[in-house]
């Protein structure tokens, strides 16, 4: 604000003191360019040109410091307070700040309501009441202040008590007298001269340990008289009486502390209401809003409200002439609520609903053509047909960018764009498909050069057709751009690249401004950073017109030209005396008046001899100002104006009518009708939903849509109450329009949930569960268990094949001995050597095994590891022997899985040597399936440190497709 944070003879009082110093640094203006100031600076100019360093004086006036706020008019700043002064013209009012015309009439003199203090400010007539006094709840009585009791006196509490009289008080001393306090003093600016301790304001009390006054709690005291349905709330320095809710506000109500009565709650206003999530418009009501489309109607869009049949019914806007097709392009369709375009299509094309646009007509296939299929073949084309011969060659008949489908028996277009191999187009360029060819057009940020005919790189920072914003550089790029922001000085400033400064905006001269927008009258003054926008003066008797121009003030009769263009009473009386020697001349706005020497009350006369006041009849001598339609009915000393039934008198003294449905809300109409008011009456119109009591009267009762109007819902229609609401069936969900029904897909909805073992069939309201081949459905319908085709008999054909079953069906296994080996016949499962016999030195022969066994293992996909960390597939054992040692060896055969399975490793393998000449195979990883795997397990004998043997075993692990 152009000022400093401390005053010299100005104080807030604690604590807004440090509150204000703290706010108002924090406030300051400051800039990167110039360091902390903490004294008063000056402004520096070079050539004219402002800086941005801005002068803070100090400054001590209130009216500088809270502009047009203390005074209506004109506010002079005195030491430590300020006064308030009117134009001319205007008379300072009672408060001190409000300023009033002199030739308005003062209707405290007409007819004075109040008891003590009447003050007319040109809006209302506010009451107040003499020292010593309060305003009463009616805002017109005084009721006295008891000093006494507040502890607002001065009375020594040593030796006096104080004595409560009606405006004042006394302090009765010990012996007797009384001792009656004299006024304060008042200086020549309205200032307490004398102030001291006891003299705080009205509402106030002085305290003797802070030596401030504080505020008295009038409520708390019990001083205050708000009577039974109204509670006392304390304000600073008073109090008011707000009126308790008699009951709680009904749903769509809430109590308003300010008017005292529950007020509709606007959920439109508020975002309460839930109609913008589906597009709707909020419509508030009273009580309650409703949702509808966005457009001005009862009705939903596409609609029309039928008075007679009280309904919406279709708008046909193609008879109507409002649907938006283009003439001589486009035929018009009416649908239930809305209308559709369709598109009027050349010879041999017919329009699609389907696809919404033309598409060819297959003469060929609809047998429309005139083709002689013994001898010619018909060949569909764009738009028509063409017969040509019947040979072999009928590719050769297409033309040019089509070819020939046998599925359709025609020339269809060929799409050069996506069947070239390579582009026909080059890189700045994107290829669009035509009938019978294609074209190449320039991409974004490209345009065709028409020399080199190319496309180029367009630079929208040169030709100006970037977005970027003025604090922002255009950088071009290749077919784009880039928005690269700049150093800013921030609003109001510009920086000057040559002094490195940044400089003020003058808004007035540059023309960026708003005060055009005001009005003629306005006119514009530049600040640091900113402007303002103040009204223009005329100097000397001028006004100020509507068009910006002053022009010599014309003042009507009794009137005369002032400073400032105001008009001002011309005091006949005090420039002569014009009434009669036993009258007293009284000057009046615009004119004067002769007082009788009795003065009688307003709205009495004196008698013909001036002896006695009568009551003046203003009605039968036409003195009253009532309108037409206005009764005029005499009083003493005045009359009444009254109106007709359903009427009221404004504060221009006009006849309007009285809006029942406000001023009664919630109390003449019901909650499910709203009241519209009438000339004089008013009316109740049931909401939506509702229809007139048949039995007659205002009442609404409810209309069951249900039952009048068939096929509202889609399953199931429930009627509520001034609506209805639609439901769906088990298995069903209700659409966003709340009244389609949708089935519920559990496979995919509650896929979490696994709810089939197996395969997961979605079905309309429901769902079923189903197993791949190889299992069959459990009894509680939602497992799958594997069916074991082992035990169904020979389902392998070689006897010699061992059946193995597996998750989802089975394996043929056959075990082929290696050469030199022969099966056993006590083991199935194994292979033995023909013989034991190695000739002396044969050492390979030595190392042979004695036997190979064939182990199949089978378990499903993913098997889970428990927190043991493995599973054990596989236990091979040693013999026992004193002196036999053992050692086994692991590898990793085969591994077969198909594209985009992982295959397993040794690594989900664990050997383990669980006791003396034991080993265990484990699972330590699960393995995904399908999967099989092949894994040799060699045990090696040694006899007291020397090789005596060896035996394998191979294991071939199945691994089912399915985790179940």
């Amino acid at each position: 604000m152009g000022m400093g944070c401390l005053f010299q003879n100005f104080a807030f009082g604690i604590p807004w003191d440090n509150a204000y110093r703290d706010c108002c640094l924090a406030a300051q203006p400051f800039t990167s360019m110039a360091s902390h100031v903490t004294s008063p600076t000056t402004l520096v100019s070079s050539k004219d040109k402002k800086t941005t360093i801005i002068p803070t004086p100090a400054l001590d006036s209130l009216c500088d410091l809270l502009p047009g706020e203390l005074c209506a008019h004109i506010c002079v700043p005195i030491p430590g307070s300020f006064q308030c002064m009117c134009h001319e013209g205007f008379t300072l009012m009672a408060d001190g700040k409000s300023c009033q015309h002199d030739d308005i009439p003062n209707r405290c003199k007409l007819n004075n309501p109040c008891a003590h203090k009447c003050l007319d400010t040109g809006v209302a007539i506010e009451c107040s009441c003499h020292p010593g006094y309060q305003l009463a709840i009616d805002e017109r009585s005084c009721i006295d202040i008891d000093e006494c009791v507040l502890g607002i006196h001065t009375c020594e509490s040593d030796t006096q008590v104080c004595h409560n009289e009606p405006g004042s008080y006394t302090c009765v001393n010990k012996d007797g007298s009384v001792f009656k306090p004299t006024k304060p003093e008042t200086g020549k600016h309205g200032i307490q001269s004398n102030l001291d301790a006891a003299k705080c304001p009205l509402g106030y009390q002085y305290n003797i340990q802070s030596q401030v006054c504080d505020d008295i709690d009038e409520c708390l005291l019990n001083t205050a008289d708000c009577g039974i349905n109204s509670g006392c709330q304390n304000t600073i320095g008073s109090f008011i009486c707000v009126r308790k809710p008699v009951e709680s506000c009904p749903p769509g109500y809430r109590f308003d502390d300010q008017l005292q009565s529950c007020s509709d709650v606007d959920e439109c206003l508020e975002g309460l209401d839930s109609c913008k999530k589906d597009g709707l418009l909020c419509v508030n009501m009273i009580g309650n809003y409703t949702c509808q489309q966005r457009k001005e109607s009862q009705c939903p869009a596409g609609y029309k409200y039928n008075k007679i049949l009280s309904t919406c019914e279709d708008v046909d806007e193609c008879v109507e002439g409002l649907h938006g097709c283009v003439p001589d392009l486009e035929t018009c369709r009416n649908t239930v609520g809305a209308y559709e375009c369709d598109m009027k299509c050349d010879t041999g094309y017919q329009y699609s609903h389907a696809h919404r646009m033309c598409i060819d007509i297959n003469e060929c296939e609809e047998g429309t053509h005139v083709c002689n299929l013994i001898t010619e073949v018909c060949l569909n084309e764009p738009g028509g047909y063409r017969c040509g011969k019947r040979d072999n060659n009928t590719l050769s008949q297409c033309q040019a960018g089509f070819k020939y489908n046998e599925a359709s028996k025609m020339c269809v277009d060929i799409d050069e764009c996506l069947e070239n191999i390579e582009s026909v187009c080059d890189s700045n360029q994107d290829c669009r498909n035509t009938v019978g060819s294609y074209i190449c057009v320039c991409k974004n940020g490209f345009q065709l050069d028409p020399v080199l005919r190319a496309c180029v790189d367009v630079n929208e920072c040169q030709v100006s057709k970037h977005n970027c914003l003025p604090t922002q550089r255009c950088d071009n790029t290749i077919g784009s751009f880039h928005c690269i922001r700049f150093t800013s000085c921030g609003t109001g400033y510009t920086l000057n690249a040559q002094t490195g400064q940044c400089e003020d905006d003058d808004e007035c001269v540059l023309g960026t401004d708003n005060c055009r927008t005001l009005g003629p009258t306005w006119q514009c003054r530049n600040t640091y950073g900113s402007f303002r926008c103040e009204r223009k003066r005329c100097e000397g008797k001028q006004i100020l017109l509507n068009t910006g121009e002053c022009k010599p003030l014309e003042c009507p009769n009794g009137y005369e030209a002032a400073q400032h263009g105001q008009c001002i009473d011309t005091n006949e009386c005090g420039k002569s005396n014009p009434c009669q020697r036993n009258q007293h001349c009284i000057n009046i706005p615009g004119s004067y008046r002769c007082v009788n020497m009795l003065n009688c009350p307003v709205g009495y006369e004196l008698n013909d001899v001036g002896t006695r006041c009568l009551d003046v009849d203003e009605c039968s001598k036409g003195l009253h100002d009532c309108k037409n339609g206005q009764q005029c009915i005499n009083s003493p000393g005045g009359f009444i104006c009254q109106c007709p039934q359903g009427h009221t008198l404004n504060h221009n003294k006009e006849c309007v009518d009285i809006d029942e449905c406000t001023r009664f809300a919630g109390q003449i109409c019901n909650m499910n009708s709203e009241c519209h008011n009438t000339v004089g009456s008013y009316r109740c119109i049931c909401k939506e939903g509702f229809k007139q009591d048949p039995k007659g009267g205002n009442s609404c009762v409810d209309v069951d849509e249900c039952t009048d109007s068939s096929g509202l819902c889609h399953q199931n229609c429930i009627n509520i109450w001034g609506s209805y609401r639609c439901s769906c069936n088990q298995g069903f969900t209700l659409q966003p329009d709340n009244r389609t029904c949708q089935d519920i897909d559990e496979c995919e909805h509650f896929k979490d949930r696994n709810l089939c073992v197996g395969i997961c069939v979605n079905e309309p309201g429901s769902y079923r569960c189903q197993c791949p081949d190889g299992y069959r459905l459990g009894a509680n319908g939602y497992t799958c268990q594997d069916i074991d085709e082992c035990q169904g008999g020979n389902v392998c054909r070689n006897p010699n094949e061992v059946c193995l079953n597996t998750r989802g069906g089975y394996r043929c296994n056959t075990i082929q001995c290696p050469p030199n080996f022969v099966k056993d016949p006590e083991h199935k499962n194994r292979c033995k050597r023909e013989t034991l016999y190695c000739r002396e030195g044969d050492t390979e022969c030595l190392k042979l095994p004695t036997s190979y066994s064939f182990n199949f293992i089978t378990f499903v996909s993913n098997l889970a590891i428990p927190s043991l960390g493995y599973i054990d597939l596989f236990t091979m054992r040693g013999p026992l022997w004193s002196g036999t040692n053992v050692r086994f060896k692991l590898e990793m055969l085969n591994s077969r899985a198909p594209a985009g399975i992982s295959k397993c490793t040794k690594d989900f393998f664990w050997l383990r040597n669980t006791a003396n000449n034991q080993a265990i195979i484990s699972l330590a990883k699960s393995i995904e399936g399908p999967q099989e795997i092949e894994l040799q397990l060699t045990m090696e004998l040694f006899h007291s440190g020397i090789f005596g043997g060896a035996a394998v075993a191979k294991l071939y692990i199945f691994v089912s497709q399915y985790e179940f």
